[in-house]
């Protein structure tokens, strides 16, 4: 505490800025750890005694506890052992130890603070020397915080509540198939005893015909009576039957509970789930999707329109309401209401809840006449006008049928036997137009040296050029004959083409039909080169490798110009290789 004293004009101003602290227009003022000191804390709290010589500027230090305790718990689940983790795992001894506790034996705590039952003398464990308890595990001093110390959740293991909810779900399994076992033995026994019953009573009506004199007549009522049993009998097994089918995991069926109302009447509970089920609204939390009526349960609308109605476990009220027989049962009632519209009558005669059998058949009455008077308009068209045999359908007995026509293919797809009969299937496409008297279409023909298509019939490659016949092939063939010889001429006749390995005295002519082969329109008994076919079946391997790999991509820029003739071998490996996914026998193995 400091001797010197303060002025009076030192003391103004200390008090000026203490009521301008406590008025808001200035800030606070700041002990050494940055902390602020509320202005509005008396002086004889906020200073310290003078025994504590604090420095200048410690503020409430003294005030606050010098040992502040901090929660050493690093771990949510470290807390101290309880339960037989309390106790030293090991062997137990088996002699008395010095020092240890005289009634239990255990060396970590005397026998003032055991919490055994306390033994009598000569039964205590320093005496007998048996039956020693384990040492107690040293706990581990947390030196917890007041809030800590207080924690109800301090030690809590969400395991336990696993283990829990674990055996909950086992002993309602059980409970589940306990009550499916039970329905089944009841129903089972309930059909056992009415199919005796059914017995019995086919036995005494033998008997009773037996006995029953060549002149007797039936009985009406026993008639009516064994027919109304029946009936009963089979609806009682048709309703065992639907019960019957109930099996483990048939979540759907058990979530569907019916009860019994008199006798063979089954009503549904509608609307009511349980409560292990999604409910209707939350299926799509969008409050823009599908609306929820909470007054009667109900969900008319879709609520996940994007997901497919085939993997939809649930689709709206509507779409179950629009199952079965409801449509036929809609269509009914506006038949109902439009006949009562048309004819006046009062509302009972036509009413479908209050009359439904005499309306079923005034809807049914109408409908035949409806169609008869269909049928005949469609007579009197007929009669008038004719066209009846074109919409006659075959016997659908010779449709679809096999054939015993023989067909042989080759490897590419050619007929090589028989008679293709199967009718083709015809493009968007105009087809079969013979332009400028031509007898075969644009496109049956191609001519390999020059790379255009033309016309088979007379090999011109000119689309709007007149169709010259047989002597348009022997002028093409003769103008190719004249160029091969001008060709020959320039070159030494004994030299043999590297190329192709044919030496220019084997060429006799040139006939344009010995390369239409290559595209499977010519000989196909020809002789292939087993080496070319080979060096033809690696170009292939290559050029698809290399499809595979991205490297035909960087092709240079006349790469489409013709680098060499296409041979046969080429076509031969192409036919062997390419997919054919038309055909029938395509997926099917050899046994």
């Amino acid at each position: 505490m400091s001797s010197t004293r303060l002025s009076r004009d030192e003391q103004a101003k200390k008090k000026a800025i203490e009521e301008a602290r406590k008025a808001g227009e200035l800030p606070p003022e700041v002990d050494n750890e940055g902390n602020m000191i509320n202005p509005h804390i008396p002086e004889f709290m906020s200073k310290a005694p003078w025994y504590l010589n604090q420095e200048e500027g410690a503020g409430l230090k003294h005030q606050r506890d010098a040992k502040k305790k901090v929660d050493t718990i690093k771990d949510m689940n470290v807390w101290y052992k309880r339960g037989k983790d309390a106790f030293v795992k090991g062997k137990k001894e088996k002699r008395y130890r010095k020092g240890a506790c005289k009634n239990c034996g255990a060396m970590t705590h005397k026998e003032k603070d055991c919490l055994e039952r306390p033994r009598s003398t000569k039964k205590s464990a320093w005496k007998t020397g048996k039956t020693f308890a384990r040492d107690e595990v040293k706990q581990q001093n947390f030196n917890l915080s007041y809030d800590a110390s207080r924690d109800r959740w301090n030690g809590y293991d969400a395991n336990q509540q696993l283990k829990k909810i674990e055996l909950y779900n086992k002993a309602e399994e059980e409970r589940r198939k306990k009550a499916l076992r039970d329905r089944e033995e009841k129903y089972r026994l309930k059909k056992l005893k009415k199919e005796e019953k059914r017995a019995a009573k086919k036995a005494e009506k033998k008997k009773a015909k037996e006995e029953a004199t060549s002149e007797g007549k039936e009985n009406g009522s026993d008639s009516e009576s064994s027919f109304g049993d029946t009936d009963s009998e089979s609806e009682n097994e048709n309703s065992d039957a639907d019960l019957s089918g109930v099996k483990e995991g048939d979540d759907a069926k058990l979530a569907q509970k019916m009860f019994t109302i008199g006798t063979a009447v089954k009503a549904t509970v509608r609307n009511l789930r349980i409560r292990e089920d999604t409910a209707k609204y939350l299926r799509n939390l969008d409050p823009n999707s599908a609306y929820y009526d909470p007054k009667t349960r109900s969900m008319r609308a879709n609520p996940t329109p994007h997901i497919p109605l085939e993997e939809s476990t649930y689709a709206g009220d509507n779409f179950i309401s629009n199952t079965g027989e409801a449509k036929e049962l809609a269509k009914a009632q506006m038949f109902a209401w439009e006949a009562q519209a048309k004819s006046g009558e009062e509302v009972g005669a036509t009413h479908l809840n209050a009359n439904p059998t005499e309306m079923m058949l005034r809807q049914k009455e109408f409908k035949e006449r409806k169609e008869k008077l269909k049928n005949m308009k469609k007579a009197e068209v007929f009669a008038k006008y004719g066209g009846e045999e074109h919409l006659k359908k075959p016997d659908p007995t010779i449709l679809d049928t096999e054939s015993n026509t023989y067909v042989e293919y080759s490897s590419d797809g050619r007929v090589l036997k028989g008679n293709d009969t199967k009718q083709r299937v015809l493009s968007k496409y105009e087809e079969d137009v013979f332009p400028g008297n031509h007898t075969s279409v644009w496109g049956s023909y191609y001519d390999v040296d020059t790379q255009q298509w033309g016309f088979a019939c007379c090999w011109q490659t000119n689309k709007k050029g007149y169709c010259t016949g047989e002597a348009g092939k022997k002028a093409k063939i003769a103008s190719m004959r004249m160029k091969l010889d001008a060709n020959t001429s320039e070159r030494d006749v004994n030299t043999t083409d590297e190329t192709s390995g044919t030496s220019a005295n084997e060429i006799k002519g040139y006939d344009p039909s010995e390369k239409s082969m290559l595209y499977g329109t010519g000989n196909v008994d020809v002789k292939l080169d087993p080496s070319k076919l080979e060096a033809a079946k690696k170009r292939y391997e290559e050029s698809n490798r290399r499809e595979e790999t991205g490297e035909s991509g960087k092709r240079k820029y006349n790469s489409f110009e013709n680098s060499g003739s296409l041979t046969v071998e080429d076509m031969e490996i192409y036919k062997r290789n390419r997919s054919r996914k038309g055909d029938p026998m395509l997926n099917k193995t050899v046994q």
